[in-house]
């Protein structure tokens, strides 16, 4: 069947479901094109088909008094919709915060008659409108709030298409918010004034942006659903390989065996398959990530040089700003509580440094930056002979010898 054809047809609203004037004068040129009014959903506005004929169509408080927290009643009571039909006004559907009434008879006088009393009508509507506008300025606060923690950065380099998705429904949920709050006071103050309603309001000007915006929201909103439930499930993360020689010298930052002299040797449990591998990766914002895990011992002959296990998350980002942004973000990453802050010895060529011990003072947190790059790094030290002053240096170095030069 043709789409010409269709008995149904669904539209996105050109205008902001508070701008009372917009809203009527687009139902009454939908009317005049043979579409008149079902229902006005959440997503869409429902029509039929019928033969185009001039309607007129009234938005009225659906509510004068009651509580913002509640919504208001679905249809109005019988007493008022009797009394509406009597001159001609039949109901057709609820729309947030006001009833629709449509009028095929030119002859029928007017819903509102009155614009003071007709303001009066409206202080509820302009009450819901403040207190969701409100509600989402401090939705909107608390969500900065967390990107400005010290992990949002990571959150943004991990899951910037995410992140992107969010921005924009962010966007237009304040704009969107902030358009019907003025449309509504507006309204209210033009009745105020004494002057009625625009018959013919120009919604056409901003239908255009409004529906695209409008649109694009409707269609990125599942994705993001979709891309929240990877972000938590991680359907896609690959399992730790194990690690190769070939990969571990081809490393951009220094392994066990460049802080000893000797042979590394795994230890004999079976978990080490987890303790010793590696994780490659890369976003829009970091062309290379690496989790690289490391457990067992440097031997040389009898004698154990080093016996540790060591961790490294290295990030190599776009640009520098990016990852000095980013460093802050990696500290305390395996949920360690790192509190104590250390002194480090002179690290030539490296932009930041920052060191910490955790509570008990057994693990080693080092995190550094140099140019687009940012690496995390951690270790064993519960009898304090591998601590900052004699393995910082060598990590350092490793990690400056690991840079590729920038295209």
């Amino acid at each position: 069947m043709k789409t010409s054809e269709r008995q149904t047809v669904r539209r996105l609203a050109p205008c902001p479901p508070y701008d009372v004037e917009a809203c009527e004068s687009w139902l009454g040129d939908m009317a005049e094109q043979g579409l008149m009014l079902e229902l006005w959903g959440l997503l869409d506005v429902r029509f039929r088909r019928e033969e185009p004929r001039p309607v007129r169509y009234r938005l009225t408080a659906a509510r004068l008094e009651g509580n913002v927290l509640f919504g208001p009643p679905d249809a109005p009571d019988a007493g008022e919709e009797a009394l509406y039909a009597e001159t001609g006004w039949h109901f057709i559907c609820r729309q947030r915060e006001f009833f629709i009434y449509a009028c095929d008879d030119p002859a029928a006088p007017e819903l509102h008659t009155d614009p003071a009393v007709q303001a009066l009508s409206l202080k509820m509507a302009c009450r819901s409108a403040v207190y969701y506008w409100i509600g989402w300025l401090i939705t909107l606060a608390v969500q900065v709030s967390n990107f400005r923690s010290l992990n949002g950065i990571l959150f943004l380099v991990e899951y910037p298409l995410l992140n992107l998705v969010f921005a924009f429904c962010l966007a237009w949920f304040t704009l969107d918010w902030l358009h019907n709050l003025y449309s509504i006071f507006a309204l209210r103050r033009k009745l105020k004034r004494g002057l009625p309603p625009a018959p013919h309001k120009n919604w056409r000007r901003s239908a255009p942006l409004y529906r695209c915006a409008n649109g694009v929201y409707r269609l990125i909103f599942p994705c993001a659903i979709v891309l929240l439930f990877f972000v938590i499930f991680r359907p896609d993360k690959p399992y730790y390989q194990r690690t190769t020689e070939e990969e571990k010298a081809a490393m951009p930052f220094a392994t066990m065996e460049d802080l000893a002299d000797g042979t590394f040797v795994l230890y004999a449990e079976e978990d080490d398959a987890f303790y010793n591998s590696m994780e490659t990766r890369r976003t829009l914002l970091a062309p290379r990530i690496i989790e690289f895990r490391e457990r067992g011992r440097i031997v040389q002959g009898d004698d154990v040089l080093l016996d540790n296990y060591l961790a490294v998350d290295y990030y190599e980002m776009l640009t520098p700003w990016l990852a000095q942004k980013l460093a802050p973000g990696l500290y305390g990453l395996d949920d360690t509580y790192y509190t104590q802050p250390q002194t480090l010895p002179a690290l030539p060529d490296v932009d930041t440094a920052r060191g910490w011990r955790n509570t008990d003072g057994d693990r080693c947190e080092l995190i550094l930056t140099a140019g687009r790059r940012a690496i995390r790094i951690t270790w064993n030290d519960p009898d304090g002979t591998l601590g900052f002053d004699r393995l910082a240096p060598q990590l350092a170095e490793g990690f400056l010898q690991g840079a590729q030069p920038d295209v």
